[in-house]
């Protein structure tokens, strides 16, 4: 063996710890607590789905009772 070769396996010897080494200390961040509790595996959990959907027909029930009880009866709707 010549000195050429050994100097190059030790460095690649070397650059195989540092990139394990990288991997070890480089971990993904933890989801927060509001994450945790409103996603699941994968999307959104069913009770929070269930919760947005019913308040988008709330608003749209608003909005319309709103609209058409101007047009038609003149009046202001809380």
């Amino acid at each position: 063996m010549s000195q050429d070769n050994i100097g190059q396996d030790n460095i690649v010897w070397r650059s195989r710890e540092n990139v394990q080494r990288m991997n070890d200390t480089l971990q993904p961040p933890r989801p927060s607590l509001v994450h945790r509790a409103m996603y699941g595996q994968s999307e959104l959990r069913a009770g929070w789905r269930l919760l947005l959907f019913g308040r988008m027909i709330a608003a749209l029930l608003y909005a319309t009772n709103f609209i058409f009880g101007r047009l038609f009866f003149g009046k202001e709707y809380l």
